[in-house]
C-alpha cells in the first residue's frame, strides 16, 4: 500500500519533535525494512549531514556479506556508510543482551569520533507495544512499562527514535514505493529470544485485549505516573538534598523516613546516579535495602552500592564514589583537558603524567601539593577517589578547582538531582 509510504514533510514534522537536532546525525541501520525506511527519509532531510552506521555482530556466517551488501545499497542510495564489527569471545552468555550493549557501544563511539551529535533508531510503534508487553511479562514497575523513550542521551550521544508513533507497515511501504531492498534478520523471529516467543503468541495476546493500542496507552499512563513522580523527587531533593564538595551528595535521614516509599526509592537512586551513571541504574532489590536500612533504627553504618559508598550518620546519608570501584589510569598532556571517570574535566596547564584516583595519603602528602584541600574537601572518602596527576608513584598535583591553577578540574554534572 503505497499510499501509506511516508513523505518528506512527514518526516521533517517528526524530527521538529526534537530540540535543536545536530549539524551532523548518524544513523543506526542493520538493512531491514525499518532501518533502510530510516535512511531513506533522513538522507532526503539532511543529504550530506548524514552517516550510517552498520553494526555487525558476527553471530551468523552470513552477517558479514549482509552488512557489506547493506553498505553497497547505502552507498547508492548517496550515504555514506560504516561497517562497525563486533570481536567478541565465541563462548558468550546471555549473548542477545550481550550484543545490544556492545550495539550501543560501537555506535556511540563511531557518533563521537566521526562528530555526530545524534544517533537516529528506527524503532517503531510496534518496538514500542512490544517492548511494554516484554516488561509487563517480567515485572516492571512505572519506569519500565513507560516503554522507549523518544530522546535519551548515552554515552555523551543523544539517541533519538522519531518512528516510535509509526506503524512498521508504514516503514515497509515506504521502502516499497521508493524500490528499497532490504534484509532480513532470521532471529527476529526465533524463539530461542523472548521478543519472537511473544511474537509467535501474538494473536492469541491480542485476542485477549492485549492490542497494540491498549499497550500504548499503558505506556502512556505510565510515562505520565513516572513524570508526575520525577516532579515530586525533585521537589524533595532540592530541599532535602545537596551537592557538597567533591561531588559528594548529602541527604537528610528524617526526610527520607516520611517521604512516600516510590519519592523515596527515586531520591535514592537519583543520589546514587549522579555520582556514578554507570551503564544501568541500581536494581529495585538493591534500592530497598538501602531505604530499609535508612528507615531503620541504626544510627550509623556504611554499605556500598552501584559503586558508590555511603555513610549513614544520624542526621544525613552521604554518597561517595566507592575507591575500589574507580580504576581508570589517563594519560594526560601539558595544555589538554580529559574526562575522567565520565564526572571530571580534569585540564592541565604545565604538567604531564596520569590521571589516576588521588587514593589513601597521609595528610602531610596531601598538605604539601594542595594546602587547602583537606579544608575544601573534609571527608577522606572523597578525597581518595578525587582526580590527580601522578609520574609512576609520585603525586605531581591535586586539582584545586581553580581553574587558574596548574591542575583544575571540573565536576561535570552540574545539576542535582
Amino acid at each position: 500500500m503505497s499510499e501509506l509510504a511516508l513523505a518528506a514533510e512527514d518526516f521533517a514534522r517528526l524530527m521538529e519533535s526534537f530540540d535543536s537536532v545536530a549539524p551532523r546525525v548518524a544513523l543506526a541501520v542493520s538493512g531491514g525494512p525499518d532501518s533502510m525506511a530510516l535512511a531513506f527519509c533522513a538522507q532526503r532531510w539532511r543529504k550530506s549531514s548524514c552517516v550510517a552506521l552498520i553494526v555487525e555482530h558476527g553471530l551468523r556466517e552470513e552477517s558479514a556479506e549482509e552488512a557489506a551488501t547493506v553498505q553497497r545499497r547505502l552507498k547508492a542510495m548517496g550515504i555514506d556508510a560504516e561497517i562497525l564489527p563486533w570481536h567478541h569471545e565465541d563462548s558468550l552468555v546471555r549473548v542477545h543482551e550481550a550484543a545490544r550493549r556492545a550495539r550501543y557501544d560501537l555506535l556511540t563511539s563511531a557518533c563521537r569520533r566521526l562528530g555526530a551529535g545524534d544517533l537516529l533508531m528506527a524503532h517503531h510503534r510496534g518496538d514500542q507495544a512490544e517492548t511494554v508487553l516484554m516488561r509487563l511479562a517480567k515485572g516492571s514497575g512505572l519506569d519500565g512499562l513507560a516503554g522507549i523513550d523518544p530522546c535519551l542521551v548515552r554515552d555523551g550521544i543523544r539517541i533519538l527514535r522519531p518512528f516510535l508513533t509509526i506503524p512498521r507497515a508504514r516503514l515497509e511501504a515506504t521502502c516499497r514505493a521508493a524500490n528499497i531492498a532490504v534484509v532480513h534478520d532470521p532471529s527476529n523471529a526465533s524463539e530461542k529470544y523472548a521478543r519472537g516467543r511473544l511474537r509467535k503468541v501474538a494473536p492469541l495476546l491480542e485476542r485477549e485485549g492485549f492490542t497494540e493500542d491498549r499497550l500504548i496507552a499503558l505506556r502512556t499512563h505510565a510515562r505520565d505516573a513516572r513524570e508526575a513522580l520525577e516532579i515530586m523527587t525533585r521537589d524533595f531533593l532540592a530541599r532535602s538534598g545537596r551537592v557538597c564538595p567533591g561531588g559528594v551528595v548529602c541527604v537528610a535521614r528524617d526526610a527520607l523516613a516520611t517521604a512516600p516509599r516510590a519519592v523515596a526509592l527515586r531520591a535514592l537512586r537519583a543520589s546514587l546516579r549522579y555520582v556514578h551513571e554507570g551503564p544501568y541504574p541500581p536494581s529495585y532489590d538493591a534500592l530497598e535495602a538501602l531505604l530499609a536500612a535508612a528507615w531503620g533504627d541504626a544510627p550509623t553504618w556504611g554499605r556500598t552500592v552501584h559503586g558508590c559508598m555511603i555513610s549513614a550518620s544520624s542526621k544525613s546519608l552521604r554518597f561517595f564514589r566507592e575507591l575500589a570501584a574507580v580504576s581508570e589510569r589517563v594519560p594526560l598532556s601539558a595544555g589538554q583537558s580529559v574526562l575522567w571517570d565520565d564526572r571530571w574535566l580534569v585540564s592541565s596547564r604545565t604538567l604531564s603524567g596520569v590521571v589516576r584516583p588521588l587514593g589513601v595519603v597521609s595528610h602531610a602528602v596531601c598538605d604539601a601539593v594542595a594546602p587547602d584541600l583537606r579544608a575544601r574537601v573534609p571527608w577522606g572518602r572523597a578525597r581518595a577517589t578525587l582526580p590527580s596527576l601522578w609520574d609512576g608513584d609520585t603525586l605531581l598535583a591535586v586539582p584545586s578547582f581553580d581553574s587558574a591553577a596548574p591542575l583544575s578540574a571540573v565536576y561535570v554534572k552540574q545539576t542535582f538531582p
